[in-house]
């Protein structure tokens, strides 16, 4: 008979299962009231028309779903998102297809928890399994999680996907063979994840950016193989549309257009916005590699997510997954070393994506139009945007306190995930 305390990742996997669906019968449960029913998994709901789409034969980008709250929802996402993700769903009956859509989502969360944790040095099996368990929870209770699970999103299928390309204890190995598969696939699912190819690319790791390209391209030809019309129509087209996707002014868009765009009161992208985009892009990028260069890849995997988060056109606030594992990190570097720095810095980012703060001083999180807001409710309807910057910005004050990851390995014998060595932290 196998014990399956002998096989920390079954139990691990068990655990995690179960209490997402726990979870997700929970959200549910919490979000029966009418202020909420029409906002109710929507954008999952626009999923499963596209799906629907696919499995009529109709074209997939007249999908429109009509929200009393949001009106016409376009379908937004690559032909083989419907194809292959949504169609299936699609024959399930609706409220079965919600509950195991964010059951799925939580278990790949909790799956990408549990992978940071490893990255991080929590290797013994107890703390590993408890943190994973306990992060898992406390989560939900962050905005990018909590409006993933209310609206139903793909979010946390793109954040396992890219940590499975830095989950090495020594990331930085040029050796690693099927480094950049998951970020190709990613980026077929949402293309902004192409960024992580120029951070191979400018660090080195020229198989990983083959892989990423190899990856995308794949994903790409599946969509075209299924649905061709559709896939010349996005990929030549309604890619670089933004309108389909909603206003820049909406105050649930926490990138650096979303923040241009409600302090000159403007529904649309400006091309003055351009310069400055690419100026955070090139800079984020750089601070990525200043941050490989420390030997600390898995790090500079999330200030280019950060990046990435900042400069897209429209990055909602659940699309701000990359918080997690940012916030695990800083936690354990605080805690090993015991620096008061990266755990107040952990607390802040808390405290901002805990709840939409921007609401409680009068700002809409959904306005038809820009909003004439004063200073402080411009800083509030941009917490999150402005978080993000302060991060990337502030790099270049505490890059060199930042650990090697050869440290967390060297401090992780005892598989405690504990420092051996209070003078050398890993990251």
């Amino acid at each position: 008979m196998i014990r399956i305390a002998r096989r920390p990742a079954v139990l691990a996997a068990a655990l995690i299962v179960a209490l997402s669906t726990a979870l997700a019968a929970s959200v549910r449960l919490l979000y029966r009231d009418p202020d909420w029913t029409p906002r109710w998994m929507i954008d999952f709901s626009v999923y499963l028309a596209g799906g629907d789409a696919v499995l009529a034969g109709e074209p997939l980008y007249e999908v429109t779903v009509v929200s009393p709250v949001f009106g016409p929802l376009l379908y937004t996402y690559p032909p083989f998102d419907a194809a292959v993700l949504f169609a299936p769903l699609a024959l399930l009956p609706g409220e079965f297809a919600y509950l195991l859509w964010n059951i799925l989502s939580l278990i790949v969360l909790g799956a990408a928890i549990w992978l940071t944790l490893g990255v991080v040095g929590v290797h013994r099996d107890r703390p590993r399994i408890v943190a994973t368990c306990a992060v898992l929870v406390l989560a939900v209770g962050l905005v990018p999680v909590t409006y993933n699970l209310v609206v139903g999103q793909v979010n946390p299928m793109v954040l396992l996907l890219v940590l499975l390309d830095f989950r090495r204890p020594n990331a930085r190995s040029h050796g690693v063979r099927w480094q950049g598969v998951g970020v190709g696939v990613a980026a077929g699912l949402k293309v902004t994840s192409l960024i992580f190819i120029a951070y191979f690319v400018l660090t080195g790791r020229w198989a990983a950016a083959r892989n990423a390209v190899a990856g995308f391209l794949a994903m790409v030809a599946v969509g075209f193989a299924i649905r061709w019309s559709d896939s010349v129509s996005y990929w030549t087209d309604l890619l670089l549309d933004p309108s389909r996707v909603g206003g820049s002014q909406i105050t649930a868009n926490q990138s650096i257009s979303g923040l241009l765009a409600r302090l000159v009161h403007s529904n649309t992208t400006q091309a003055w916005w351009l310069p400055v985009l690419v100026g955070v892009a090139v800079f984020g990028l750089a601070m990525g590699v200043l941050a490989y260069r420390r030997g600390a890849d898995f790090l500079g995997m999330l200030l280019v997510a950060i990046t990435m988060l900042l400069v897209s056109p429209i990055s909602w606030e659940h699309h701000w997954m990359f918080v997690i594992p940012l916030l695990i990190w800083l936690v354990t570097w605080g805690w090993r070393d015991r620096l008061i720095l990266p755990l107040a810095a952990a607390a802040v980012l808390v405290f901002v994506f805990a709840s939409r703060w921007y609401m409680r001083f009068g700002v809409l999180p959904n306005p038809p139009v820009a909003m004439d807001l004063n200073a402080w409710q411009q800083v509030t309807a941009s917490g999150i945007t402005i978080a993000g910057l302060l991060v990337l910005l502030s790099f270049p004050l505490w890059w060199r306190t930042v650990p090697h990851e050869s440290d967390r390995v060297a401090n992780t014998r005892s598989g405690t995930g504990l420092p051996a060595d209070a003078s050398r932290v890993p990251t």
